[in-house]
């Protein structure tokens, strides 16, 4: 498991179940955030913020919380909204995002988001807020979500998720975290390490005391 940078909390999970809400959240409002899979992770891993002081924030909501404070203290983007209500409306969302996950009620609460947003562009207010992204990290980590969103059935839940998966922080959050891009990279990088070294043919069969353009190399007959 990787050390707690000097001041900053260390975000640590199971790799195939990443925190891609809490790593969106802390690019959109740049948040510096470190964050490293646990090695022992296991599916009965709880994302976890680590201080350096001993204290920690348990589970995804609460880190989003966190975070979410932290942009706003720091005078970045206010993602809880601008009114009061609408920071409560967001804490609701926050805690109940979790609910989203493969299981035999997914798809009814994807229809149930889908009517929610039929006449709405994001979850609170008229901007993209810590809500927004805490539903779309869920579904982004859900296997259910592709199949469900192929059917065709959830259209006005489809075109949110387009939209904030589209944005840079969420697609930064997808490259860093996602299992699958991750070992497509690494293999991208083995394959140009392996173009740019090793034996390269060559025709250049070093005849001695050769001189350019007065050399004539006869191939024998097949």
């Amino acid at each position: 498991m990787a050390a707690i940078d000097g001041q900053q909390p260390l975000l640590t999970y199971w790799e195939r179940n990443p925190p891609f809400a809490a790593v969106a959240l802390a690019q959109h409002a740049n948040v510096r955030l470190h964050h490293a899979a646990d090695s022992k992770g296991t599916k009965e891993t709880i994302p976890v913020l680590k201080f350096p002081n001993g204290e920690e924030l348990v589970g995804v909501p609460i880190v989003l919380k966190y975070l979410t404070r932290l942009a706003f203290q720091q005078g970045g983007n206010n993602l809880y909204g601008p009114t009061p209500l609408a920071a409560c409306q967001v804490d609701q969302w926050l805690d109940t995002s979790t609910q989203l996950v493969s299981g035999q009620h997914f798809e009814a609460l994807c229809t149930r988001l889908n009517s929610y947003l039929s006449l709405r562009s994001f979850l609170v207010g008229y901007n993209t807020t810590a809500a927004d992204l805490a539903v779309w990290g869920q579904l982004q980590a859900c296997p259910l979500w592709n199949k469900v969103k192929q059917l065709g059935s959830v259209p006005h839940l489809a075109r949110w998720f387009d939209f904030h998966a589209a944005l840079p922080a969420c697609t930064a959050a997808v490259a860093q975290l996602d299992p699958k891009q991750k070992r497509a990279a690494a293999a991208a990088a083995d394959l140009a390490v392996g173009k740019g070294g090793g034996d390269v043919g060559s025709f250049d069969v070093g005849l001695p005391g050769a001189e350019q353009g007065k050399v004539v190399t006869r191939f024998p007959p097949e």
